[in-house]
């Protein structure tokens, strides 16, 4: 389904021409979000004890978009990153109320200028750049 899914959202149209149920893929898509997200709302609300407004407000919707934008959105650790980053950065802040979202703000702002593929993205490149210097400078070294 996955790659059937990626092929719709790329070329919908090409997609169809190759022999996928377009409409039938989008509303395979669109069901098992709402599934998700109805389980996530399921585990939500005995762990709140009490669901009001307040605890569903836009910032709270926001949150797995800011987690992704801030880890990345190429792999699957990406959000996970962002996600523990995100919350980290909740904790350290939790004493400066008025600070709070001036400081995450400006460190999603800064992710999004700086490395655009998120936190997880800069660290696989800086890694992959580590290994590549490494390897040469031991062949350098064997020569």
């Amino acid at each position: 389904m996955g790659r059937t899914l990626l092929a719709v959202a790329i070329d919908a149209e090409r997609a169809a021409f190759l022999g996928i149920n377009v409409l039938r893929q989008r509303i395979a898509a669109f069901t098992l979000a709402g599934a998700v997200a109805a389980l996530c709302g399921a585990i939500v609300a005995p762990w709140a004890q009490i669901v009001s407004v307040d605890t569903l407000s836009w910032l709270t919707s926001a949150q797995p978009m800011l987690a992704t934008l801030l880890g990345g959105a190429g792999s699957f650790w990406g959000p996970v990153t962002g996600a523990f980053a995100l919350a980290l950065i909740n904790y350290m802040t939790r004493t400066l109320p008025g600070l709070s979202e001036l400081i995450v703000g400006g460190t999603l702002l800064a992710v999004v200028l700086l490395a655009p593929a998120g936190i997880y993205g800069l660290v696989q490149t800086l890694s992959r750049s580590y290994r590549r210097y490494s390897l040469d400078s031991r062949q350098g070294a064997a020569t």
